[in-house]
Order: structure tokens, then sequence, then C-alpha cells
């Protein structure tokens, strides 16, 4: 495992390197503005993940975990703990247990624009709050940082088609557009909640597991309900039914 981050770090340091001398060629300060570009990252994704944060708790959610980068504060059975988690494709993420359903209904769209609220919010301010600073030096590195912290929640705030990556505001729209995928996605959350509270897949109750209809296996909320349910007969020993499942999926 420590020789294939050997070969990262290396790529990282030449790419560090060469932004370097790429912004040494167009400003006087290049280390300012390696730093500014670097600092924007990590408090873009903390403020993205604390709007989550809020918006669950103000329509009804329960915390489960937040994640910034692969260090990560979880709470379980009342007791709060640090540990080190990575999930390829993400650079944080809040993780929260949804709110009962009502009528079938849950709140799913504030929680879901929660961070690409608070993030915007915030970046557009600190670009605005720019043009107010006397200090030559600090005012083009802030809106620089308000810049980039703006385009990297920009990254979550446009829908995507769902086949390469999968933001917020493709979740949203999934779920505003089918009921299944809604569900879909309350299943999801209530399955990560569980998960959490080290309840085994094979014992969680059966209305988190549906079979969606074929056609709408594109949509990839749903195809996590396969995924699921696949693990599920796994989990219970069934081999040979979670072989059919998936021969129907890559079907």
């Amino acid at each position: 495992m420590k020789n294939k981050k050997i070969p990262a770090a290396i790529l990282l340091s030449v790419y560090v390197i060469a932004l370097y001398w790429l912004i040494s060629q167009n400003t006087a300060y290049p280390l300012e503005t390696l730093v500014v570009l670097f600092a924007a990252i990590p408090f873009s994704i903390t403020v993205h993940e604390l709007g989550h944060l809020i918006a669950g708790l103000l329509t009804g959610y329960r915390f489960v975990s937040f994640r910034v980068f692969s260090v990560m504060l979880t709470k379980s059975e009342g007791k709060w703990q640090l540990r080190k988690y990575s999930l390829p494709g993400t650079g944080g993420q809040c993780l929260m247990a949804p709110p009962r359903k009502k009528n079938g209904y849950y709140p799913f769209a504030l929680y879901n624009l929660g961070g690409i609220i608070l993030c915007g919010y915030l970046s557009f301010f600190i670009m605005i709050s720019s043009f107010f600073v006397s200090n030559s030096t600090a005012q083009p590195l802030l809106f620089l940082f308000g810049c980039v912290s703006f385009y990297l929640n920009a990254i979550n705030a446009i829908p995507t088609k769902g086949k390469s990556m999968v933001n917020d505001a493709t979740n949203l729209r999934m779920a505003l557009k089918s009921d299944a995928a809604r569900l879909a996605l309350w299943n999801q959350l209530e399955y990560v909640s569980l998960h959490a509270q080290n309840v085994r897949t094979a014992d969680m109750p059966e209305e988190l597991f549906f079979m969606p209809e074929k056609k709408e296996l594109s949509n990839p909320l749903l195809l996590w309900q396969i995924l699921a349910i696949i693990e599920r007969e796994e989990d219970r020993g069934n081999y040979e039914k979670a072989r059919e499942i998936i021969s129907f999926a890559l079907d």
C-alpha cells in the first residue's frame, strides 16, 4: 500500500512545482497564490458539507457522520469518534439519517441543496468583500480564494447526466422526476444510518429493498437498490440468488 502512495506523492510534487512555475510567470506573488488555490479546496469542502448538516438538522435529519478528506467524525451509540476513512471520488461527505416518511413523503430538497446554498453564499460574499480590502496584495488573493471556492461549489450545483459523475444537483433532479428514485434516496440514507449502527444488511427492514424496473437502471439511485439487494443476499448466504440479480443488472 505504501509503495502505491510513493508514485502519487511524486506526481503531486511535480504538479505543485509546475503550477508554481506557471503562476510565477503571471503574478508577483506565486507562493501566496499557490497557497490560496490549495486552501480554497478544504474550505469549500468543509463549508459545503456544513451546509448539508445545517439543512438536515433544520428538516428533521439525524447526524451520522461528517468527513473532510479522510478525517471522519461519527456518532454511534451516543459516543463521538474520530476515524480515518476515504471514499474514492469524494473529498468530503455529511451523512444523515432521514426523518420518517409521512404518506410516502419526506423533505429531501433542502438537504440536497444545503451545501450548494451555504458554500455558494459564502464564496460570493468573499468575492464581493475583496473589493473593500485596501491592501493591494490581499485584495486579488481574497478575490481568487472566493472564485475558486465558487467554482468548486458550482461542480455540485450543475446537474450531470449521472453516468460518469453524480452530484447533489443530479440526485435532486432524479428525486424530483421519479417516485422510485426519491424512495431509493431515502432507502440509501437509512441504509447508511443503520450500517453506522453496526446493523447487518441481512437484518435491515425489508422496506429498504425493492427491485427497480429494468428500464430504470440507468438511474444511479435505482442502480444502488440493486447493489443493496445483492449485498443483502450475500449476507444471508444466498449466493445463487445474488448471482441471478447480478446477471439481471448486467443485462
